[in-house]
C-alpha cells in the first residue's frame, strides 16, 4: 500500500502534531506500507522534524512567506502532489491539519485524482481554535474549508471529544478514534533525588496552554524546595506576559524558562521532574502526557485534554480548567511522598505500554486505510454515525 501524508509544516516550533506525523509515518513503514510525507517550507532557517529517510521519503515544497497574513503559500504544491501520486501509484492521501492553503490543495488533488482522502484535524475544530482568529477562519470556512471536508472518506480523531467537534461542524463521514502514539523510551527510573523538586511543563508558550493559570495557581501553593520549569518555544511573545505576572506575584525565584528541548535532552528533562502539568484550555490529545508517563512521571492535566484515564489508572489528576482546581491538584501532588509519586509513575508507564505505543497505533491506522480501500465491516475504532 502506498500512502502520502501531507502536513503544512514540520517546524519544531509548531508543536506535537509535526512529531506525531513523523513517528506515525515511520511506524506505518515498519508495518510494510510505502510512506511519503509532503510538507511546505519557507527559508532555510527552520528547524524541522524529519522522519527517518531509510523508512520514509520526505518531499519539501518551497513556500513563500506572506507575513501580513501569517502563513506560507506553497509554490507548485498541487503539481508536485499530482506528479508524486501518479508516479508512486498512491492508494491513500492523508491530510493533516486545517485552514492552510496546503490542506485545501491536498483535498482538491485527492478529488481530482479520485484517491481516497483520510483527514486528521489535530484539534483545529475545537471551540477554542474556532474562536482564535475567528474572522479568518470564518472566511476560509465559507470559501473552501467546508467543501473540502466533504471530500474526506474518513476522519481520524485522537479522542471522543474531537470526534464530537467534527460532528458538530456538520461532517457526516465515518470517524476513527485513534490516539496519538509515541516511541516509548527505554525504561529508566526518574532520577530527581535532590532539590529543587520540579513541576514541569513541556510545550509551546502560548495562551491556549493555560500557563497563566499555572503561574497563579503556583503562587497559591508554592512550597520550599520546589520549582516550576517551563520548557518550550515562545512562539508569540507570550513569555513576557507570563514573566510580568510572575514578578507581580513575587514568585520569580520559583520559575525557570529553558526554551525548547528535543531528543535525549527532552527525555532527561522528563526523568528529572517530579510532576508534569498540562493546564491547557484545549488539547485534541496532549502528546506530552504519554511521554511523561512513559518516564514514570505522574501528570496533572485539565479536562480540556482527553486524559480521564489518569484517574482510572491512578497515575495522575484530571481537573477542570482554572486556577483553583489546578492549585488543589498541585497541592496534592507536591504533598505526596516520593514513593507515592513513583508508584503513580509506574502505573502510568504500564498504561502507555498497553495503549499508546506507535506500533499499536499504526496498526489501527493501517486497518482504517485497508477498510477505506477494500470495504467490508469497519474496524472497531470507526464510528459510522
Amino acid at each position: 500500500m502506498n500512502v502520502i501524508a501531507c502536513i503544512y509544516s514540520l517546524d519544531k516550533a509548531r508543536g506535537g502534531p509535526m512529531l506525531s506525523v513523523c513517528q506515525q509515518s515511520e511506524a506505518l513503514a515498519r508495518h510494510g506500507l510505502t510512506v511519503s510525507v509532503m510538507t511546505v517550507r519557507a527559508g532555510a532557517g527552520a528547524q524541522d522534524y524529519r522522519p527517518r529517510p531509510d523508512l520514509v521519503d520526505t518531499i519539501v515544497v518551497r513556500g513563500v512567506s506572506l507575513r501580513k497574513l501569517r502563513f506560507t503559500f506553497p509554490i507548485g504544491f498541487s503539481r508536485t502532489l499530482r506528479q508524486h501520486c501518479r508516479t508512486a501509484r498512491t492508494d491513500v492521501i492523508h491530510n493533516h491539519g486545517l485552514w492552510t492553503p496546503m490542506n485545501h490543495l491536498t483535498a482538491v488533488v485527492a478529488n481530482q485524482l479520485q484517491i481516497p482522502l483520510v483527514w486528521t484535524i489535530h484539534g483545529m475544530l475545537s471551540s477554542w481554535s474556532l474562536h482564535h482568529k475567528r474572522w479568518k477562519k470564518s472566511s476560509a470556512w465559507w470559501l473552501y474549508q467546508r467543501r473540502d471536508l466533504e471530500r474526506a472518506r474518513v476522519f481520524v480523531a485522537t479522542a471522543r471529544h474531537e470526534a464530537e467537534a467534527i460532528r458538530a461542524a456538520g461532517c457526516k463521514q465515518p470517524i476513527a478514534v485513534i490516539p496519538d502514539g509515541i516511541d516509548i523510551p527505554t525504561w529508566e527510573s526518574p532520577h530527581n533525588a535532590g532539590t529543587p523538586r520540579k513541576v514541569l511543563f513541556v510545550g509551546r508558550i502560548y495562551p491556549v496552554k493555560g500557563l497563566m493559570n499555572l503561574v497563579r495557581a503556583w503562587a497559591k501553593v508554592r512550597r520550599p524546595g520546589w520549582e516550576c520549569v517551563i520548557a518550550g518555544p515562545d512562539t508569540s511573545g507570550y513569555q513576557a506576559e507570563l514573566q510580568a505576572e510572575i514578578t507581580a506575584l513575587q514568585v520569580q525565584n520559583d520559575f525557570r524558562f529553558v526554551g525548547r528541548v528535543d531528543g535525549d535532552a527532552k527525555w532527561d528533562l522528563y526523568r528529572s521532574a517530579d510532576i508534569l502539568v498540562l493546564p491547557s484550555f484545549t488539547e485534541n490529545f496532549g502528546k506530552v502526557v504519554p511521554e511523561a508517563l512513559s518516564c514514570g512521571i505522574p501528570v496533572i492535566a485539565t479536562k480540556a485534554a482527553p486524559w480521564e484515564c489518569l484517574v482510572s489508572n491512578n497515575c495522575g489528576w484530571w481537573i477542570e480548567v482554572g486556577v483553583e482546581p489546578l492549585a488543589r491538584a498541585l497541592s496534592e501532588a507536591v504533598g505526596a511522598t516520593d514513593a507515592e509519586r513513583r508508584a503513580m509513575g509506574r502505573r502510568g508507564r504500564r498504561l502507555v505500554e498497553e495503549r499508546f505505543s506507535c506500533a499499536l497505533v499504526a496498526l489501527e491506522i493501517k486497518g482504517v486505510y485497508e477498510w477505506v480501500l477494500r470495504g467490508g465491516p469497519p474496524p472497531g475504532c470507526v464510528s459510522l454515525s
